[in-house]
């Protein structure tokens, strides 16, 4: 790795292609601080997953899906690790946690489509629509389902 530190900034890049990994702000002050943030670390850890069990990252999850992962074999560490990474980055990483521990909690795993699911109603605040007495009538649909199973009649007739 190659770090760069600037009167301002503190850039992490990758040797041998040149990009850049992290860019964190210089944080000043009398007493230390701690800049880490989980979704840049993610980066690192799917390159280097063995630094697993001491990461920002696996500090940052709660204890049910902290455990899941550390569980998981050694081989199979590093796709959970890029759900995580992809999720966040499309979701932000809050969504990205709760989508992740709500599929774990639903189905007692994970797959890049139930995260991505769960990932994308934890963003949009999970909200549902309450119709209260004027909930629509889906009753039409039972009647295309009879039209399409084989029904004699006209569709444009029967709804």
């Amino acid at each position: 790795m190659a770090v760069f530190f600037g009167a301002f900034r503190v850039e992490i890049f990758d040797p041998k292609t040149g990009d850049k990994i992290a860019s964190y702000e210089r944080e000043w002050g009398q007493v230390p601080t701690d800049s880490a943030n989980p979704v840049a670390q993610l980066r690192l850890l799917c390159i280097r997953p063995g630094g697993w069990r001491d990461c920002v990252v696996r500090k940052s999850l709660p204890e049910e899906l902290d455990s899941f992962l550390n569980a998981k074999p050694k081989e199979s560490l590093p796709e959970s690790l890029r759900m995580l990474r992809d999720e966040s980055a499309e979701h932000g990483w809050k969504a990205a946690v709760e989508g992740m521990q709500y599929a774990l909690g639903a189905t007692g795993g994970h797959s890049q489509a139930s995260v991505s699911l769960c990932a994308e109603s934890a963003t949009s605040g999970d909200a549902r629509i309450d119709y209260g007495k004027d909930a629509p009538d889906l009753g039409m649909y039972d009647v295309a389902q009879g039209i399409q199973k084989g029904g004699a009649a006209d569709a444009a007739v029967e709804l």
